[in-house]
């Protein structure tokens, strides 16, 4: 029994050792491609939560400048230009509901 796993053992090395430059081809671009996906997933994850907090501090200022102008007796139109250029960006996604 000892000599057959020895046996078995021996094959698998020599099949690694064969084998090796093969899937060392294969496996080092495969990992540097998903590295580099990963890293764009990172990337742009960080830079969807900067987008974020920019648009929501533009549209408090925005929300902030409207009060005054509701509490007047007379009709005037709102500022809405940052809510129309997030609107319009396609960037409403990133807003949380």
């Amino acid at each position: 029994m000892l000599e057959e796993l020895m046996k078995i053992l021996g094959e698998l090395w020599a099949f690694l050792q064969w084998a090796s430059p093969t899937i060392g081809f294969i496996i080092g671009p495969a990992l540097g491609v998903l590295g580099g996906f990963k890293l764009n997933s990172w990337g742009s994850k960080h830079s969807n939560e900067r987008l974020v907090r920019e648009y929501m501090k533009q549209l408090t200022n925005e929300i902030l400048d409207a009060i005054p102008i509701l509490e007047r007796k007379w009709l005037q139109l709102l500022p809405d230009d940052i809510w129309k250029s997030v609107v319009n960006s396609g960037h409403l996604a990133l807003l949380p509901y």
